[in-house]
């Protein structure tokens, strides 16, 4: 693929995301996307077969990315709560640095336009996060609950408070570690 080739793509997926995050996913036309990318319709259809394609590749493109934020956490060989803390807080950050991300994120999680298929591969990008979990329930760390909800659930609680941020509440730091405390008293083995 030569240079303006993968300047177009680029440019295609760029515009997909923007209009998505704006628009939602009904909101934005294959025309509208053409026009707003400078792109012909034929020309994002020689780079993908449909919406839906470019879609999934952006939500695995994302889910890489937070891929990157654990890696660079785990690099540092944390202790156990503060690697759930970095990472938390990574994300968090990760997302209020790219809003049309989230905003992206918000439109297509959790929707029928992603394929299990894009779950099922991107989902190994977030496998450590599960793997962590379960270390921390083998070590009697925190309690012994379904790592998939326990991941979710703390997913959940960040994409609130990136939304809160975006929104304009002022997220002060004490106010962002209060969110992460809760969270975590949550996970945590009682001590009985």
């Amino acid at each position: 693929m030569n240079i303006q080739s993968m300047d177009k793509r680029e440019k295609i997926l760029q515009t997909v995301m923007e209009e998505i995050a704006q628009e939602g996913v009904n909101g934005s036309p294959m025309s509208q996307i053409a026009k707003k990318s400078g792109v012909a319709t034929g020309t994002i259809y020689h780079h993908f077969k449909s919406k839906e394609e470019i879609i999934n590749e952006i939500f695995s493109t994302i889910r890489k990315k937070l891929k990157g934020v654990i890696d660079t956490v785990k690099a540092k060989k944390p202790a156990f709560k503060e690697e759930f803390e970095q990472v938390w807080l990574g994300f968090y950050h990760h997302f209020v640095a790219h809003p049309l991300e989230f905003k992206f994120m918000q439109q297509v999680d959790n929707t029928p336009i992603i394929t299990e298929q894009t779950y099922l591969e991107s989902g190994q990008y977030l496998l450590p996060v599960f793997e962590f979990y379960q270390k921390g329930i083998e070590e009697g760390l925190l309690e012994d609950r379904d790592v998939t909800v326990l991941g979710y659930l703390t997913y959940d609680n960040i994409m609130t408070m990136v939304n809160l941020k975006l929104q304009g509440l002022d997220i002060t730091d004490t106010l962002l570690q209060q969110a992460l405390d809760y969270c975590w008293s949550g996970l945590i083995k009682k001590q009985t």
